[in-house]
């Protein structure tokens, strides 16, 4: 399918604009568009357990086991499986992985068992899409709080941040697992809207040790209580100092821009963009949230040119066709010409993405718009 063209003397009466405008901001950008589940999902944790020998093994089942009855005794149902998480059933969603290891002494004799369990649902994204999940924690199986710890985590990746809460309060553990806790805690009093409480902790813990950024949720916060100043300067610090630090820089700026876009400082957030799309010129991605951001500032010309850029690039990304199906029948309603191109593309998204987060809407405006290109016709 060829591009539109968009009239450059099509206009919006500002009325209207400025409530599109509104809409826009709220739903691509505060995350209002949320996944249908289906209401048989099944939350699934992913096990591994390095068997080096049956005790490995032993010690893995036994503290599964534990572990199981702590679950069913809050009622929460989980199923553990050893099935890679990408044969999981659509019916199965992943929310944690926990890896079990043998640790060794200089002599190759096993001393202990390591537990690692890793946040793979992101809990956050119903509050907002910028904001980051939570960070993977390792224990010892010796060690008084591993179950709890474990049980702990799983509850937050569960989204029960309300029985996880005063788990993590009460533990005890060493200073190089205490920045996780701290982080999944801040994360839980955050879900939970205690927002003085998830300041607190998180200011205490701008990176990980190994280097990485983990501002992003503190950042969040700051401008949801009027700290906007704060909230910059945050940022800041981390693509300033970024020479030093392990990551991605390209997410960095992507991520202030979206910041900027909640402050509403458009135009700082379109220079965010480029400059990460710079870094990252072939992120379908990066061009379609640009292209998100025009619209903001009513530039549409510059907004079909990222989505079709988007899908140059990555022909089978999805969101793009969304989106650009959105510009075509929303805005650009010139004639059927249009309303044929965002028929296709949402047609298109839905071959694409027929479980995705906007099939239901997609869906809707497919129907409606074949029903007054029918009407058209007749």
């Amino acid at each position: 399918m060829q591009s539109q063209t968009i009239p450059r003397n099509h206009k919006i009466p500002h009325q209207t604009a400025s409530l599109f405008r509104y809409i826009i901001l709220l739903v691509l950008l505060l995350g209002f568009i949320q996944p249908i589940h289906a209401q048989n999902e099944i939350k699934a944790i992913y096990v591994y357990i390095d068997t080096v020998s049956d005790l490995t093994n032993e010690k893995a089942q036994n503290f599964l086991v534990e572990l199981q009855g702590k679950l069913q005794d809050a009622k929460i149902s989980v199923e553990f499986m050893t099935a890679l998480p990408s044969v999981f059933g659509n019916n199965l969603s992943p929310i944690a992985e926990i890896f079990f290891a043998p640790t060794f002494n200089g002599e190759r004799i096993i001393i202990d068992y390591s537990i690692t369990i890793t946040p793979t649902a992101n809990t956050l994204v119903k509050t907002s899409p910028i904001l980051k999940n939570g960070l993977p924690i390792s224990v010892m199986i010796s060690e008084q709080t591993a179950i709890d710890l474990v049980y702990g985590t799983i509850l937050f990746t569960a989204d029960r941040c309300d029985l996880a809460i005063p788990i993590f309060e009460k533990l005890t553990v060493s200073k190089e697992i205490a920045y996780r806790l701290n982080y999944n805690l801040a994360t839980c009093y955050l879900i939970e809207g205690d927002y003085k409480k998830s300041l607190d902790l998180y200011d205490n813990q701008l990176f990980t040790n190994e280097g990485a950024f983990l501002g992003t949720n503190l950042a969040w916060l700051y401008l949801q209580t009027d700290q906007e100043v704060k909230a910059f300067e945050t940022m800041d610090i981390a693509i300033n100092d970024y020479k030093y630090l392990d990551g991605n820089r390209s997410e960095l700026f992507s991520d202030r821009a979206q910041l900027y876009n909640l402050a509403f400082r458009y135009d700082d957030a379109i220079t965010d963009l480029t400059a990460a799309i710079e870094l990252s010129p072939t992120n379908p991605e990066l061009y379609t949230l640009r292209g998100q951001t025009y619209l903001l500032l009513y530039e549409w010309d510059a907004v079909l040119a990222d989505y079709n850029k988007a899908l140059e690039l990555d022909p089978t990304y999805a969101d793009a066709y969304y989106y650009r199906g959105v510009l075509y029948y929303s805005i650009l309603q010139t004639g059927q010409e249009m309303y044929t191109a965002a028929l296709a593309d949402f047609q298109r998204y839905l071959e694409l993405a027929p479980e995705g987060i906007h099939a239901a809407e997609a869906t809707r405006y497919a129907t409606d718009i074949q029903t007054q290109i029918n009407a058209l016709n007749n």
